[in-house]
């Protein structure tokens, strides 16, 4: 998996930190092309997307008098300075627990890692979602069935299957959350006249110009919030439908 599917494999330059570009290395590699290296014969390869191959996984490697080192290799020693210890005097998580919870990630079968969008939006929270591939793609659980990775564990269509989005139905003009107020105040040719709104607090309280929004919402005929907390949104329906909690359905 780790070679087939991610740049485990591919060099990194030690001069630079930088992938080692295949441009870099052969007549016709490409700019956006990364290098492996062959394991046996030593002789360095560009890497095609899901072609897989005898790639070195480790190992410290010179090509064209360029020092590098795998990917996987600078990943391996840059983990080394994270030991359950060491991360459960910084997290207050027990060590053992730390260790069990990637137990269970490693050997179980389908499971994975559901973040939602409220980590990612802390200071440097792309790093969480690049260690959360990472560690998906570890245990060659990325894009593996009955996994998951992503913002967003499920959703309409994949909680009711074909009956949210009919082949046959029209779907109507569609829209950006900026476009909403002008649509719903001015509406010129198609004014909305009326919003069901499903556990979000974008109208009330998640853009610049948020009194635009207000005065949009107070445009409709009708507002209606489905959501299980009281938000800045729901305060402002004129019906509010209640939801469960994730952890109250499969």
């Amino acid at each position: 998996f780790l070679r087939k599917r991610t740049t485990a494999p591919a060099l990194i330059r030690k001069d630079t930190g930088e992938l080692l570009k295949a441009s870099d290395v052969f007549e016709d590699g490409g700019e956006n092309q990364v290098v492996a290296v062959e394991r046996g014969s030593g002789s360095p390869v560009a890497l095609e997307p899901e072609t897989g191959g005898a790639y070195a996984l480790f190992g410290e490697f010179t090509v064209d008098g360029v020092a590098c080192e795998t990917a996987l290799t600078r990943l391996r020693d840059h983990v080394a300075d994270y030991a359950p210890e060491k991360v459960a005097e910084t997290t207050g998580v027990d060590a053992e627990n730390i260790r069990t919870a990637i137990r269970w990630l490693a050997t179980r079968g389908p499971g994975g890692i559901a973040p939602s969008y409220a980590l990612g939006r802390y200071k440097h929270g792309h790093i969480f979602g690049q260690a959360y591939a990472m560690l998906m793609g570890m245990t060659g659980d990325y894009g593996r069935h009955g996994n998951i990775h992503a913002h967003h564990s499920g959703g309409a269509t994949l909680a009711a299957g074909d009956w949210a989005s009919p082949s046959d139905a029209d779907p109507g003009p569609s829209l950006t959350f900026p476009e909403y107020p002008d649509a719903m105040i001015d509406g010129d040719p198609h004014k909305i006249r009326a919003v069901y709104s499903i556990e979000s607090n974008m109208m009330g309280n998640q853009f610049p110009d948020r009194q635009r929004f207000r005065e949009a919402i107070r445009s409709l005929e009708m507002y209606v919030v489905a959501d299980m907390h009281h938000t800045d949104t729901v305060q402002h329906a004129d019906i509010i439908f209640p939801v469960p909690h994730w952890f109250e359905q499969e």
